[in-house]
């Protein structure tokens, strides 16, 4: 995700340092920086890899297989910690997998793109008002386009994060007459003190009832 590591990494001098990829192991999304500019450089590697319960057991799965290797006299603890958020994610899975497939409208319309790897896994279709960066702004060529897509897609809900100002969602959902709701990033803690399987699962409330 963050674009100075490698910078960082090749400036270290600590041999014995174990850097883990945790998502090397999954099949990397594309998506644009910006949705107003199309073209092949604005191209780059999605990095919202933990959106999706499937995604973030695989990081799991790897993260755990390097530590049993660089510390095996702790192999045995890795193994049955990582036996136990397994289940845990597994469940989660099956409750996205049985709600989300009932869904005769599966059209995410998000403020921005966070959530290509969920979208993926469970069917359903993103469409970000703004691309992968949350920091940029939709042009009013963007904002044309969203809205007619809401009323002819015939969308109910503009999901925002609760990290980023929600200012775009709100002047959309004005201009259409839909509703807004917040949908976790998942990268920082929310207000309520959940941890990630909650948020997932809240998340999961909020798509249910956005979306049906």
């Amino acid at each position: 995700m963050e674009e100075w590591v490698d910078d960082v990494l090749a400036s270290l001098t600590n041999t014995d340092l174990t850097v883990i990829e945790a998502s090397q192991d999954i099949i990397k999304l594309e998506g644009h920086k910006h949705n107003h500019d199309h073209d092949d450089n604005n191209l780059r590697v999605d990095p919202h890899t933990w959106s999706s319960p499937r995604t973030v057991k695989t990081q799991l799965l790897t993260i755990s297989l390097e530590l049993q290797a660089a510390y095996p006299e702790l192999a045995e603890t890795f193994k049955a910690n990582t036996e136990t958020h397994t289940v845990y994610f597994d469940e989660v899975d099956s409750e996205y997998q049985e709600t989300l497939s009932k869904l005769v409208n599966p059209v995410l319309v998000v403020q921005h793109e966070a959530y290509g790897y969920l979208a993926h896994d469970y069917h359903l279709e993103q469409v970000g008002i703004e691309g992968i960066v949350p920091t940029s702004e939709p042009d009013p060529a963007r904002m044309a386009e969203i809205i007619e897509l809401v009323k002819d897609r015939n969308v109910k809900t503009i999901f925002f994060e609760e990290n980023v100002s929600d200012r775009v969602a709100q002047t959309l959902a004005q201009e259409t007459g839909v509703d807004t709701a917040v949908l976790s990033t998942l990268e920082v803690p929310n207000e309520a003190g959940d941890n990630l399987i909650s948020m997932m699962r809240k998340n999961l409330e909020s798509l249910r009832e956005g979306l049906e």
